[in-house]
Parts: structure tokens; sequence; C-alpha cells
């Protein structure tokens, strides 16, 4: 018994017109192309559901989770801290690695250390920290939903 819905979730173009499906079952029609554009499906307690997949994901919503279906996104990198974090602030947001800075640190006293890469006393996403040896992007990817409100860090990959 095949779906009658002939649009492939997500977004799909024909010449001239756009659409948007978000039914589980449905089956392309050959002339429909799908549209490079994100979107994720939350489930009624906010987990991440992947589409093929029969599992979920638990994902750290920095805001409430949205209500339950498919929503479009879009990943943005922005940084963390706007300044030099303390040793146990840096230990418990950093997780993306960064190659060792050409540079001298910027600021080197304490127990971090950060390497502004030129943007002379501001931290920003390009900024690196150094933790006990250690080097870190102040940087969090994030998939943010139109509305702007809703986002979780770091996707399951």
């Amino acid at each position: 018994n095949k779906p009658r819905h002939k649009a492939p979730r997500g977004c799909s173009h024909y010449p001239g017109k756009l659409y948007w499906s978000v039914k589980d079952e449905s089956h392309a029609h050959k002339s429909l192309a799908p549209v490079c554009r994100a979107f994720i499906t939350v489930d009624a307690d906010g987990a991440y559901v992947p589409a093929n997949v029969h599992s979920k994901f638990r994902v750290p919503w920095l805001n409430a989770a949205p209500a339950p279906g498919t929503h479009p996104v879009t990943a943005r990198t922005q940084r963390i801290f706007g300044a030099v974090p303390s040793k146990a602030e840096a230990q418990a947001r950093l997780s993306t690695g960064a190659h060792p800075p050409a540079g001298a640190c910027d600021v080197c006293q304490g127990e971090v250390k950060a390497y502004y890469g030129g943007q002379q006393g501001v931290a920003s996403a390009e900024t690196v920290f150094e933790v006990d040896g250690r080097y870190y992007k102040n940087a969090e990817s994030v998939l943010v939903f139109p509305d702007g409100r809703r986002a979780f860090r770091n996707p399951p990959v």
C-alpha cells in the first residue's frame, strides 16, 4: 500500500514550485528534487528523532524544547565566553579542541590563558583558551530554530 503523498519529507522543488512535507510516509515523485535545507523532528519528550533511524537522542536544549513535529533549523557557530573564564567554567563548557596558537598568549596570568588571534582583547569564536596545557576553541555549534529562541548545542552526528 503506497503512500498517497508525493513529496519527500522536508523541502523539495519542481520547476516553479516549492513543496514542504512533514509526512513520515511518503515517496518522491521522480521529478521532485530535494532542497538542501536542514530540518529536525522532535518527539513529545523533546528528543531529536533522526530521519530513517529507529532511535532518538536527548539533546541539551538551550531553552525549552519546541512542540513535537518537524522543524527547519539553521546551524550556527557562536562564542561561548565573552571574557576569560575561570578554570572550572572552561572545563565545564569548552569541548572543541584547537591547535596550539602560533603567537604568544594575550592573557597569560591565571589558570586559563587566552589567545585572541588578532582580536585585540575581545573574546570571539576564534579565541583559543589554554587549560592545563590543552587548547580549546571558544566556540559551540548550535542548531537554531526560526524563532531564534529555541536551540540545542553540539548536534549529534
